[in-house]
């Protein structure tokens, strides 16, 4: 089967675009972008071009640039040119040089789909690609989503030409007379690519010359059992992932340190959150300790008893303190306090919501964060103090809720309310009551 119906029948197989889609092609101005623009030239298609222009090797980048260009008006189709500017050479200077280079292209791909109006781009990764992609994971140690190596369609990123091998990208190029130009930074062995592209690949060839369509048959059908296994984690998080909104709960750690590859499932429950699997392995494989921290550049994630408690990291404002002079509503980053006088009250069913013997409370009150040590009456305990640690134990607070619980205390330093939990006893009305206050805090969205 020749290439260009090799292809076309690809991207049917795969659904990579339909009749409608505009599609940008990613060109380096190497044989294996040059060839695909041909092929999808010939398709009919009328594709765009973007080209970077990265003046990493002088006159050569130029080079490549100039025959992408002169390659685009032959065929008559827009090319859209990036030169890189002087600080993005800055940052190809001092960062990782291969991941920087992608980061610069791909943010100008998707400028330019934005601003043309494509809806994909088409990159020229073949069979070679995804082998020397699947060795490079391996060697990594990767999972099994690792070991898919490259994917047909990945977002807005398609990549019809998976179903070639390099050779049969050489052979059309050579029939067709399909200008390019070879990259030395290509012949070398400064990266690992390069070597495994260079000294491995061809090594597996030479004693088993099918390597390359066998290494892509594994990696379709890892692929397959990839996504078994993530139809099978969905499954199993209604009976190990609790959610409520605000707290994921994954446990009991206990009983799923039993379950077979205990190890797998946890990874990939959490891996949404960012846990590595050495933290994973250390979880399962020693005493979990209550307090141990496992969190993430964007969440907390706390071993809370024998429970994993996931939450999305906001500001802590370890400093929250708010001064209320009286009656009236008080403005906060993490909610509004109304303290408002009333005639009369009825039992709430909403922690939120507490009523207190207005001529117990001594103003000016203060909202803060609690604090280690802090102790207070709570109502019915009649005269014995009590930690609000020791409440928030009580209460099976986890770990992370407790950075964010507020307290209310009068000018004489007393707490007079656990916002959310409890109320003191020192204020509660009675039967002698004669001025009732209503105290309702109303949280925002964030925490503190």
């Amino acid at each position: 089967m020749s290439l260009f119906k090799s292809i076309a029948k690809f991207k049917e197989k795969e659904g990579l675009w339909d009749s409608t889609t505009k599609i940008l092609v990613a060109v380096s101005g190497g044989m294996d972008s040059m060839a695909l623009l041909k092929i999808l030239y010939d398709m009919k298609i009328s594709p765009g071009v973007a080209h970077v222009n990265y003046k990493l090797r002088g006159e050569d980048s130029t080079a490549d640039a100039d025959l992408v260009l002169d390659f685009c008006q032959q065929l008559g189709i827009p090319c859209y040119l990036h030169e890189v500017s002087q600080e993005e050479q800055i940052s190809l200077g001092t960062e990782n040089l291969q991941n920087t280079a992608r980061n610069i292209r791909y943010r100008f791909f998707n400028h330019i789909l934005k601003q043309e109006g494509y809806d994909i781009v088409a990159t020229a990764h073949h069979k070679n690609d995804l082998v020397e992609t699947f060795l490079l994971h391996a060697l990594r140690g990767s999972g099994l989503k690792g070991l898919r190596s490259i994917q047909p369609k990945s977002g807005n990123i398609v990549r019809p030409m998976l179903c070639c091998t390099q050779e049969e990208i050489q052979q059309y190029a050579h029939i067709h007379k399909i200008p390019f130009r070879i990259d030395r930074s290509n012949l070398t062995d400064q990266y690992n690519r390069n070597y495994i592209r260079r000294h491995i690949l061809p090594s597996l060839q030479k004693r088993w010359p099918q390597a390359i369509t066998t290494m892509t048959t594994s990696t379709q059908r890892i692929s397959e059992e990839y996504n078994l296994l993530q139809h099978l984690v969905q499954n199993a998080k209604a009976n190990w992932v609790s959610d409520d909104g605000r707290t994921i709960r994954v446990g009991p750690i206990s009983q799923l340190r039993y379950v077979p590859g205990a190890t797998s499932l946890l990874y990939y429950l959490t891996t949404p959150y960012g846990l590595t699997l050495s933290a994973i392995q250390n979880l399962l494989n020693n005493p979990p300790q209550t307090g141990s921290d496992y969190s993430t550049h964007k969440y907390h994630i706390i071993l809370d008893r024998d429970f994993l408690t996931i939450q999305i990291k906001q500001q802590v404002h370890l400093d929250f303190r708010y001064l209320i002079e009286g009656v009236g509503q008080l403005n906060t980053p993490i909610g509004t306090i109304d303290i408002d006088q009333v005639s009369s009250y009825q039992k709430e069913n909403q922690k939120h919501i507490e009523y207190v013997d207005g001529s117990k409370i001594n103003f000016p009150l203060t909202l803060r964060t609690w604090q280690s040590g802090d102790t207070f009456l709570p109502i019915g305990m009649k005269g014995r103090s009590k930690k609000i640690s020791d409440l928030l134990i009580d209460a099976k607070i986890n770990l992370i809720d407790k950075e964010h619980i507020i307290v209310l205390e009068d000018r004489k330093q007393d707490i007079l309310w656990v916002v959310g939990h409890r109320l003191s006893h020192n204020c509660r009305i009675t039967d002698k009551t004669r001025q009732i206050l209503k105290l309702q805090w109303s949280p925002s969205q964030s925490k503190i």
